[in-house]
């Protein structure tokens, strides 16, 4: 999560993987407790979080956060 380039009052979140599943694992990373109860994004401020996801037969099993990082602000 970080400012906009688009607008002051905007923020946008960008999720990316190594490969398709990788980022598909990061969207529904998105949708899960554990990431939104993190304290981090939860107080909804700046955030950069990596993760880590094994990918079984073609199916991304769920993402495990390793760090969730708060970037400051101007």
């Amino acid at each position: 999560m970080m400012p906009s380039p688009f607008g002051t009052d905007n923020r946008i979140m960008i999720i990316a993987g190594a490969f398709g599943y990788g980022t598909l694992a990061g969207v529904k990373l998105t949708r899960q407790k554990k990431f939104l109860q993190h304290p981090l994004i939860a107080n909804g401020g700046l955030f950069e979080c990596l993760f880590h996801v094994d990918i079984v037969a073609d199916e991304p099993l769920p993402a495990e956060i390793h760090v969730v990082y708060p970037l400051a602000t101007k």
